[in-house]
């Protein structure tokens, strides 16, 4: 009981940026699984699992793969159907640490595999089988198969509302993945509409001033942005960015992954000082946060580089592209998309 408590509670601080708080929790709380590992294989699996997931999202790719390999390992070791269902949920996780490595050949394979285990175990239109369902639209969309992510996409938000609407926090995230897929095949009206949706459900969820009605803004600012009124869209981001500081704290990955987003914006709009003030508070909070190379930082390296080009500083604009690359290739390979 107290190595799953210790576990919940290290997700649940991961899930909202506090990496510092939930690596040791998780640490512990899979030290006492290993302990009673022979009594109960499935939930050793699911705690690697779980610190596998908190791996993943500090940028430890490598780590996060080698300990989803050993949870697929011990879970294989039950018949119980208990661990089938966690072997489920860890094939989804592998096929998303592919993803992350963007080897979306083995990711796609993991993704199939943990489709076609949960529409065994309960069925293609129960909630569970639509959790894999609308990971592997992501990879299909990113491969440009936008015809399947759409069919997948469809089927993945209709079982949600279907199954558990009118409000709920699964549904979100599957109209903005829907929305941005019909954003693709044009359809522009659909796309508003789905995002316009997400807000609402967030709000009525969660309430004014809520790191997820930020990011429903978010999303719906970057569309209004590119289909609608610029300056709106903006007004949009900035509104998500302010709940973000309140909410969330200066300090917070989420805050300054925002403020790169935003200070892009505000460098095509010619905003230069306004987009290098954010851009400077960022790196000085993500390079506390990080440890060494990620993603967000070669974001903000790449943004730092467009803005030094738009204001003719062309050394310094070399030297923060060369670290975006430099960062992207250390983490993908140089062969990487």
């Amino acid at each position: 009981l107290q190595a799953e408590l210790l576990q919940t509670l290290g997700s649940v601080y991961s899930a909202i940026g506090e990496y510092d708080k939930a690596g040791p929790l998780l640490e512990e709380a899979l030290r006492l699984h290993r302990a009673e590992s022979g009594e109960n294989p499935t939930q050793l699996a699911l705690g690697l699992e779980a610190l596998a997931e908190h791996k993943g999202a500090v940028g430890d790719l490598d780590a996060m793969n080698a300990i989803l390999d050993e949870a697929l390992d011990v879970v294989r070791t039950s018949p119980a159907r208990e661990a089938r269902e966690a072997e489920a949920v860890i094939l989804n996780a592998i096929a998303l640490a592919y993803s992350r490595k963007n080897l979306f050949d083995d990711s796609e394979e993991y993704y199939k595999r943990a489709v076609a285990l949960n529409t065994e175990l309960y069925g293609a239109d129960d909630i569970k089988t639509s959790v894999p369902l609308a990971n592997y639209e992501r990879i299909l969309r990113v491969r440009g198969r936008y015809d399947e992510a759409l069919e997948m996409a469809e089927a993945s938000y209709r079982i949600a509302v279907e199954e558990l609407g009118p409000y709920h926090p699964w549904i979100p995230p599957r109209a903005v993945s829907l929305g941005r897929i019909y954003e693709m095949f044009g359809r522009i009206d659909e796309g508003d509409e789905l995002l316009r949706i997400a807000l609402d459900q967030d709000r009525h969820l969660y309430g004014e001033d809520h790191q997820n009605v930020a990011n429903s803004l978010q999303n719906l600012g970057v569309f209004v942005y590119r289909h609608r009124d610029k300056t709106e869209g903006v007004r949009l981001i900035e509104e998500g960015l302010a709940i973000e500081e309140s909410a969330l704290g200066d300090a917070h990955i989420y805050t300054n992954q925002t403020r790169t987003l935003l200070a892009n914006y505000y460098n095509a709009a010619g905003r230069y000082d306004e987009a290098e003030a954010l851009l400077d508070r960022a790196r000085v909070q993500l390079e506390e946060i990080l440890d060494g190379d990620h993603v967000y930082l070669a974001d903000m390296n790449w943004y730092f580089g467009d803005l030094y080009l738009g204001t003719d500083r062309p050394q310094q604009a070399v030297a923060a592209l060369e670290a975006a690359v430099g960062m992207i290739e250390r983490l993908y390979g140089k062969e990487s998309g």
